[in-house]
């Protein structure tokens, strides 16, 4: 049971992975460096919060018996 968990996870964290990669490639506005600073910021805290929620469910399954 834990490993289809586990296995779950790791196939968000793929999707996810692709996602930001996507958005980390891919600017709105590739030419106003200001636009891309606030870009690649509000990418990092998306980073930040996407892995934080990774590492819980990964946690709630170590956790599990």
């Amino acid at each position: 049971m834990k490993e289809k968990e586990i296995f779950k996870v790791m196939q968000e964290t793929v999707f996810m992975r692709n996602d930001l990669f996507a958005n980390a490639m891919n600017p709105a506005e590739p030419r106003n460096t200001s636009l891309v600073r606030k870009h690649y910021a509000a990418l990092r805290t998306e980073i930040d919060d996407a892995f934080g929620k990774l590492f819980e469910k990964q946690s709630k399954i170590s956790d599990q018996k």
